[in-house]
């Protein structure tokens, strides 16, 4: 039988912090953005309008640092290449000290992706931001932006990967 205490409690708390973070991995839909993606245990999220941000902090040499995941969809009628090309001459202009790292193709759940890595500067801390850019709809892109502090991005990397390659579209 259920404690009512407890159920209350429980939910407070789920209530009044970031998010709940169940101590197993969680499919989380975003019903405005028509996709769902793979949150990992211990991971937290928000959801806002057609955007979800996945988080974790972790101490790394006795600071707190945070991967963040980004998930940001955006109307866009270009092509996948040209979405991509459009990015890339921008990203000089609104990221200081922006400097392509590396860039390719794969596929996630099927679906043609351009990546970028790159480096930028945000209130004097050099970021990592490993990039992916897809189409959902022909008239739909979606950006997956994986970020933390330089030397702390390869303590996330694996778990960035995971969850982005885990994004589906749904209807």
């Amino acid at each position: 039988m259920l404690n009512i205490k407890t159920t209350i409690l429980t939910i407070t708390a789920c209530y009044t912090s970031f998010s709940c973070s169940p101590e197993s991995d969680q499919r989380i839909k975003n019903e405005k953005g028509n996709y769902s993606i793979t949150k990992l245990a211990n991971w937290d999220y928000k959801l806002k309008n057609r955007s979800t941000m996945i988080e974790q902090t972790s101490n790394f040499d006795s600071l707190e640092v945070t991967g963040s995941i980004l998930i940001a969809p955006a109307d866009s009628e270009l092509s996948l290449e040209d979405t991509f090309d459009a990015i890339q001459r921008d990203l000089p202009n609104s990221l200081q000290d922006f400097q392509k790292i590396n860039e390719g193709s794969t596929e996630i759940n099927g679906r043609q992706t351009k990546w970028l890595k790159l480096s930028y500067t945000l209130y004097d801390f050099k970021y990592i931001s490993l990039r992916y850019y897809l189409k959902l709809s022909e008239k739909k892109a979606v950006m997956i932006d994986c970020s933390s502090i330089n030397g702390t991005f390869e303590y996330f990397e694996e778990d960035f990967n995971k969850m982005a390659f885990s994004l589906r579209v749904e209807k």
